[in-house]
């Protein structure tokens, strides 16, 4: 099984990756609205693994 923490290079990376793709959408299309999708994303995709998962996860 692979290990996740700290000190592994292909993780650390999302590091740097997210935060500079939300900032990137943020300087494009302006703050609320990167915001707010992000929250509607963040929602669907919490109910779609609640319905996957049958409510326990």
């Amino acid at each position: 099984a692979p290990a996740f923490g700290p000190g592994r290079p292909e993780i650390e990376v999302i590091g740097y990756v997210i935060p500079g793709l939300i900032a990137y959408w943020m300087h494009r299309q302006g703050v609320i609205e990167t915001i707010a999708t992000m929250l509607v994303a963040a929602v669907v995709t919490r109910l779609v693994i609640t319905a996957v998962s049958g409510g326990a996860f």
